[in-house]
């Protein structure tokens, strides 16, 4: 179990949850983006907010995630 941790990190994978989390928002962003007929298409043309109670959007923290790549 131990090596395999060390290999995801040579290879630079997600290592925690909240990585892979974010990984996710990224790779769901980006296949929206990609996709005109999917449903939220639109939504990534809209201003975003923040939610008061719950934050930021999954929308809006993948693309912070991708500023920060870009």
């Amino acid at each position: 179990k131990h090596e395999y941790k060390e290999n995801r990190i040579i290879i630079d994978l997600p290592t925690t949850i909240a990585d892979r989390i974010e990984t996710w928002r990224v790779r769901s962003y980006l296949r929206i983006n990609a996709n005109k007929e999917h449903p939220l298409h639109e939504e990534l043309i809209k201003e975003k907010g923040c939610r008061l109670k719950r934050g930021r959007s999954w929308l809006n923290q993948a693309e912070d995630t991708l500023r920060k790549i870009c």
